[in-house]
């Protein structure tokens, strides 16, 4: 009777200890409280990853109703020439993120758009869905750009992080993307939550068993699997060029995912991929700054070319020399 009983508490304990880790990794990745718009603002000015002089620009700003009836805020810039570049920041941030990514292009005359992702920043909506949900925010985004600018010749999605992810599904929906550049990317949500939980050192047997239970727990209550957000399915349905952009010092999200992704699309489509060394998470422009941005703006100026159907350098002079136009917009 005894070993009955020891039995019986051993096994509820054991149900309890599993039903708190999977409570807990639901907290961590699904419901952790994304960062003020006026905290990311002064931590990212006080970084240099922005700088006073962009935020005095012309910025335009407006809101996009997505699918769920959420409002999206988006700031948006008009440049000089008809290419235009989306930009999609990560989890927990806003768009303030988004804005070293955009100093180039910005240099080169494009129009920008950048948008608080569902549940970020000034948005509506949420709590992130990974990619789920978000490229179709993006398909939104897509048709507000066209609205405004209804001469585009050109359209680049660059994401970060989560926004990375983002873009790469969104690109598989969207058939107006020309480009895609994905910094730091995760290949699906399945495999991120198991590499956070590996991070505490969980066997892969209950890391297994909690990613199935979290997702019950997703579906339930935000209404989506998230066994569907899936960058890594994503980019074998499209046929758009595509630049993988990873630090090598990035714990968060490993940088082989990048390379795993690069690997399964390589002979499929136009594919490119930049691992910077010494670079931690979303980290790899500042740590490397002059490759990071020669290596985009050669990439841009294949797929403009290719999109022109020219010789490299027709369409393409004007990102190619943003590199050393930053000082026109960044002091």
């Amino acid at each position: 009777m005894g070993i009955v009983i020891a039995l019986m508490v051993a096994t509820t304990v054991l149900i309890l200890a599993l039903l708190a880790l999977v409570w807990f990794s639901f907290r961590l990745m699904f419901r952790s409280r994304p960062r003020t718009a006026d905290w990311i603002l002064a931590s990212s000015l006080e970084s240099g990853d922005v700088k006073p002089a962009w935020l005095d620009l012309p910025w335009m700003e407006a809101f996009v109703v997505a699918d769920g009836g959420y409002r999206l805020a988006l700031h948006a810039l008009a440049g000089r020439t008809n290419h235009t570049a989306i930009f999609h920041h990560g989890h927990n941030w806003c768009w303030y993120g988004m804005l070293r990514y955009m100093e180039p292009f910005i240099a080169a005359g494009w129009n920008v758009v950048a948008f608080d992702s569902r549940g970020h920043g000034r948005s509506e909506g949420g709590p992130a869905s990974f990619g789920y949900f978000e490229k179709q925010d993006l398909r939104r985004m897509v048709d507000w750009v066209w609205q405004v600018f209804p001469k585009v010749d050109f359209l680049l999605t660059y994401g970060e992080s989560m926004g990375g992810a983002s873009v790469l599904q969104h690109a598989a929906i969207d058939d107006r993307v020309g480009a895609v550049v994905a910094d730091c990317p995760y290949v699906s949500v399945r495999a991120e939550l198991d590499h956070q939980l590996a991070l505490y050192r969980l066997p892969r047997l209950v890391r297994g068993l909690v990613v199935q239970l979290v997702e019950i727990l997703v579906r339930w209550l935000d209404g989506y699997s998230f066994f569907e957000a899936d960058p890594m399915a994503a980019i074998m349905r499209t046929p758009v060029p595509i630049l993988f952009i990873h630090g090598q010092e990035d714990r968060y999200v490993p940088w082989r995912f990048s390379v795993a992704m690069q690997a399964k699309r390589q002979g499929f489509a136009p594919t490119e991929l930049l691992l910077v060394p010494g670079a931690r998470h979303a980290k790899s422009r500042q740590v490397d700054p002059v490759l990071y941005d020669r290596t985009v703006a050669d990439f841009v100026t294949r797929c403009l070319a290719a999109s022109a159907g020219s010789v490299p350098g027709t369409r393409t002079d004007g990102l190619q020399a943003a590199v050393d136009l930053k000082p026109l917009i960044g002091g």
